[in-house]
């Protein structure tokens, strides 16, 4: 009897069993947990999508992973939202460890040519910023071992795109 629960304990340990980590795509905020923000189901596959693997998450960020690769990317999870005529996506990187999700959020500071400005949302996150250019809201930000990344349109929509990405901050672990 022993032997079989040591041996069920040691399955469990070895199959993840005693990881308490969520999956990366319920870190996503379900549609319509962020009032009046609903799943763009026109966009993506239904429901939150996940991957570890590397070359779709190229796909996904059309080509945008070498610096994340580069610090110990594990996963990506993304969804794609609307509220009225706004619409917004949502990433979310999964890195090695806080420090490479520093790393990251540093070499990627002149994205798009975006003019940030260093915000606070309120998530619990350590470092945050925010732009708009051209016809979109872009956020950033870091939460322990996690980047998250947002984009929004249109630009006009600068405060929605603010308390959104502030909801979804609080989700991170």
């Amino acid at each position: 009897m022993r032997k079989a629960a040591l041996f069920i304990a040691l399955l469990a340990i070895g199959c993840g069993g005693s990881s308490t980590e969520k999956a990366l795509k319920d870190l996503l905020p379900a549609s319509g947990e962020i009032t009046g923000w609903v799943e763009d189901t026109a966009k993506g596959e239904a429901g939150p999508e996940e991957t570890s693997e590397l070359t779709l998450a190229y796909d996904w960020v059309d080509g945008a992973m070498d610096k994340f690769k580069l610090h110990g990317w594990e996963a990506l999870a993304r969804e794609y939202y609307k509220n009225g005529d706004m619409e917004l996506t949502l990433y979310i990187y999964r890195m090695s460890s806080p420090q490479n999700a520093e790393a990251v959020y540093e070499a990627i500071a002149d994205y798009s040519g975006v003019e940030w400005t260093d915000t606070q949302f309120g998530g619990g996150e350590s470092k945050g910023r925010f732009g708009v250019i051209y016809t979109y809201c872009y956020a950033d930000a870091v939460k322990g071992k996690y980047f998250l990344e947002s984009t929004t349109k249109p630009s006009s929509a600068e405060q929605a795109a603010k308390s959104f990405f502030q909801a979804a901050l609080k989700k991170i672990p």
